[in-house]
């Protein structure tokens, strides 16, 4: 068993599935935390190093920190923890590096922690403050801050942004805010005259609103587009939505509403509403070719997801997807939205009555084939149930006894 002094109390422990060993650490002396770590693969201990090396999805808690990485090194002379991810055999890195610390998230290509004085280097990180992403390589974190050099922020969530701020220098106060030294933005990786010598971004804690930066692009048959655009309302801790809207230069726009909501321990759902009104030159779209008129088309849709989350006797939910039978052929961007070609709905009421052996249940059901433009409704299914009952069974009686 490693000891790396004489002030640590070492334990081992199997795991119960079989499919990962772990230790226990308890330090007595400047740690007063227990250090938990554990692989899915193997842990080898050096005890003239005082060496610890896990392979195969590492993982370590430490007090509030959790580390994950497919392999990880401890070494309890110097304190530190070093966490890398591992190539397979098609060139691709597994198990990326990835710091967890109460709300803060890091991931990185290599993470060096010192677990006794709370500072690290981190190569390669992203890590997400707020609406913001931020990305940098090289790191040097502190319990205050993050100093980190070559670094980018935006608020596009791609792996390569399609705008940002690019800086030398850029210090991460985490959950407050971002303060950079001169700095340009970039859109498109093409520097443009925006910037100025000092940069102060807030990072709110709490959702608030704003504007949402749209996309842009070209389309082959509608042109040169806006997409993703618009506005975050946070209306408040329960309620948030975005109205998001799109538009080509041939005439194409689309507006849609998208509304999450939640009620502690009552209920919680999303709503989407979505219209587009599409031109098109594309002569598989209904226009001869070489007419100079577009095709012109209308499409909505509705998706609403609803989920009772109590444990009251009466339950609602609700699953519905229904739009025109075009929708998705002319404005999905995911393939497989693409192909879909029917589309269900259901809604489903529940109530059972306390103190009875009755319950009631009460449901609507769509259907519709976007090839044929065939609908099909149900309404109302209803049920009315009641449990089985005994009722000459025989209640238990006690047995009193006198002493």
């Amino acid at each position: 068993m490693l000891a790396p002094a004489e002030s640590t109390e070492a334990a081992a422990v199997k795991d119960t599935t079989g499919t990962s060993d772990s230790l226990n650490v308890k330090h007595k002396g400047d740690i007063e935390t227990t250090i938990k770590y554990s692989a899915r693969d193997s842990i080898r201990l050096d005890v003239v190093t005082q060496t610890a090396y896990l392979y195969g999805e590492a993982k370590i808690n430490y007090g509030d920190i959790t580390l994950e990485a497919e392999q990880i090194e401890i070494n309890w002379a110097t304190s530190t923890l070093t966490a890398i991810g591992v190539p397979d055999s098609t060139g691709k890195v597994k198990g990326v590096p990835l710091f967890k610390e109460k709300d803060d998230k890091y991931s990185a290509d290599i993470i060096k922690y010192n677990f006794k004085t709370r500072k690290g280097i981190i190569s390669g990180i992203v890590t997400q403050q707020g609406e913001g992403y931020v990305q940098g390589e090289k790191v040097k974190r502190t319990d205050e801050a993050l100093f980190i050099n070559s670094a980018i922020y935006t608020t596009c969530n791609l792996a390569h942004p399609h705008f940002h701020i690019s800086a030398n220098k850029l210090k991460v106060i985490p959950q407050d805010k971002i303060v950079t030294g001169p700095f340009n933005l970039y859109v498109a990786d093409v520097p443009t005259p925006l910037g100025f010598i000092l940069g102060i971004f807030p990072v709110p804690k709490k959702n608030r609103s704003g504007l949402i930066f749209p996309m842009y692009g070209e389309s082959r048959d509608r042109g040169f587009f806006l997409r993703n655009g618009g506005y975050y309302f946070a209306i408040n801790d329960y309620v948030a939505s975005r109205l998001i809207g799109e538009i080509y230069t041939l005439g194409s726009y689309g507006l849609q509403s998208q509304t999450n909501y939640i009620s502690r321990y009552k209920f919680r759902g999303n709503l989407d509403l979505a219209y587009n009104h599409r031109k098109s030159t594309n002569p598989n779209f209904g226009v001869a070719e070489g007419a100079k008129e577009f095709y012109s088309v209308e499409d909505y849709k509705i998706v609403w997801n609803h989920q009772t989350v109590s444990k009251k006797n009466s339950r609602l939910s609700a699953a519905v997807n229904f739009g025109s039978t075009t929708f998705n052929r002319n404005n999905a961007y995911n393939p497989a939205a693409y192909l879909t070609n029917t589309m269900t709905s259901s809604i489903s009421y529940s109530k059972a009555f306390g103190g009875t052996p009755f319950n009631l249940s009460l449901a609507a059901r769509s259907t519709q084939n976007n090839n044929t433009g065939v609908y099909d409704f149900t309404f109302p299914d209803f049920a009315f149930n009641m449990n089985r009952i005994y009722p000459f069974k025989k209640k238990n009686r006690r047995r009193e006894q006198l002493v």
